[in-house]
């Protein structure tokens, strides 16, 4: 064949090539009419994503009992539902599938320039194909207020019925009355009330916006879950934000639906975020199933103006049978990682540049060591792990943590702690002593800060404790709000306050007690 043959051959493939490259997801586009169907059609990423979520779903389908099949078939569609009704809006809407606010969208628009239709699109697919791998099948109905009927097709929840009644609006600055939309399980019945929604307030103090929707979890061997979602967002009007984003779980008896509580709450706070002057709480979650069935860890932590707070975690299990939610601290018993992290990689991070610096003073020296304990707390929060986890690595690791690099560094900052700590102990009735001594220092609450108080005031000092005229008295703490002597105190009151006193000092103790790793 000629050389002229084989460029002409060459050239007459190439329509066919480009055919074959082009995005071919689990479903035919010749058929696609939705906007979220031509866009995953149009796009190479989002065809995959549609591919590997059709793959799991039929592994799912596989493992799953026959009696459940159709339910799993509705609760797809209803999925599918949600995801055209949440992605097609042309304004930001509740996501009812992650727990991140559908306004991310627009952020992330503006660092990759997706459009928020395929951003939104690539997150449910991404979300649905991660359940799916863990052996959980998750859909989620939007409730709409002005829908009077709303289709669900589940076992025994076959709609969501809607009813309209005035209310008085008692946030409102003058009297006045609003719509106030009622929830009900199949048909309108007092014993099938879900929950109700309603715009309170004026203006943009106490703006209320609540959102309402049916979340489902079906799990692979048949447990079939349901949780009636509730997103409510609250503004004051002073420098005060709230929104939360909560799971009230509920079983069906007689048809009617019964509420889970657990010991302490009536629902599990999925999401939430509070922001008061620069003083915000938010949680983060992860979603799985073990024998003993469906279980949430959600992960609180504080980031105050003046303290960054270990996250805590807690992790809710659904008890069907006894229609309550139980909960627990878990614990990640191999101390090389958490989350898939490693502590030894954490640590480096933060410590590998680390040196004693015998040109700086004692104090300031100590100084520089609470500077980077706060950044290691920031570390552990930033990676999700856990103020229950840090304890029980630290307490479990021993002699292993002679290879994290400069931990040397600390121990004059642990050294004075302790020593503040046992001077402390001396002080009769010195727990109640500390606690209102600390209390009258600046700290972020919902309104901002109390700084009303001054470190001149020495509220330790005037209560007993022992104080002595060197540099710990008239250097700065990291919080140029006390002295260096005073947060070595406060320290100690706010371990008081979160229970955590003994293990912090077990903690220092070992620590101090190493000796110093070979160089």
């Amino acid at each position: 064949m000629s050389q002229s043959a084989v460029i002409g051959l060459a050239l007459c493939m190439l329509p066919i090539l480009s055919v074959a490259a082009a995005p071919t997801p689990s479903f035919d586009c010749q058929r696609a009419q939705s906007p979220v169907e031509k866009t995953i059609c149009q796009q190479a990423e989002l065809a995959e994503l549609d591919r590997q979520l059709n793959s799991a779903y039929w592994q799912f389908i596989k493992q799953l009992p026959n009696a459940q099949q159709e339910t799993a078939r509705q609760m797809q569609r209803n999925w599918i539902r949600a995801r055209e009704q949440d992605c097609r809006q042309n304004e930001p809407s509740i996501n009812w599938f992650t727990p991140e606010p559908a306004s991310s969208y627009q952020e992330n628009n503006s660092a990759n320039g997706e459009s928020r239709l395929s951003e939104c699109i690539k997150t449910y697919l991404n979300d649905q194909i991660h359940h799916l791998n863990k052996g959980i099948l998750v859909s989620m109905v939007p409730i709409i207020k002005s829908q009077g009927k709303l289709s669900i097709g589940l076992p025994g929840i076959t709609a969501i019925v809607s009813k309209k009644s005035k209310m008085n609006d008692e946030l409102a600055a003058e009297p006045r009355q609003v719509d106030e939309t009622a929830y009900y399980l199949n048909q309108v019945a007092p014993a099938n009330y879900l929950g109700s929604s309603a715009d309170l307030g004026e203006g943009v103090e106490n703006q209320t916006i609540i959102s309402r929707a049916l979340r489902s979890y079906l799990l692979h061997d048949g447990r079939l879950y349901h949780a009636f979602a509730t997103t409510e967002y609250y503004n004051s009007g002073v420098c005060t934000s709230s929104e939360m984003f909560n799971l009230h779980f509920f079983g069906l008896e007689n048809g009617h639906p019964h509420f889970f509580e657990s010991r302490e709450d009536t629902f599990i706070p999925y999401r939430g975020e509070n922001s008061a002057c620069g003083y915000s709480y938010h949680s983060t979650f992860n979603v799985d199933a073990s024998e003993q069935g469906l279980y949430f860890d959600i992960m609180s932590m504080n980031n105050g103006v003046f303290t960054l707070l270990f996250p805590e975690t807690r992790r809710y299990i659904i008890n069907q049978d006894i229609g309550q939610y139980e909960y627990a601290i878990p614990l990640e018993k191999n101390l090389d990682a958490f989350h898939g992290y490693a502590y030894k990689k954490l640590y480096q991070q933060v410590l590998e540049n680390m040196k004693p610096a015998p040109t700086l003073s004692v104090c300031q020296q100590i100084n520089n060591q609470f500077v980077t304990y706060q950044q290691i707390k920031a570390n552990l929060a930033a990676q999700g792990i856990s103020r229950e986890q840090a304890f029980y690595t630290v307490t479990h690791q021993g002699k292993k943590l002679n290879a994290y690099p400069a931990l040397a560094y600390f121990k004059p900052g642990i050294q004075a702690l302790l020593r503040y700590l046992d001077h402390a102990r001396q002080t009769a009735d010195w727990e109640k002593k500390l606690l209102t001594a600390v209390s009258q220092y600046p700290e972020p609450n919902q309104h901002g800060l109390k700084a009303e108080i001054s470190w001149q005031q020495e509220p330790f000092r005037q209560a007993g404790f022992y104080h002595a005229d060197d540099c710990f008295a008239t250097s700065a703490s990291p919080q140029s709000d006390m002295s260096l002597e005073a947060w070595m105190y406060a320290f100690w009151a706010r371990r008081l306050m979160d229970n955590t006193l003994e293990q912090s000092e077990q903690v220092l103790r070992l620590l101090l007690a190493m000796p110093e790793p070979a160089r």
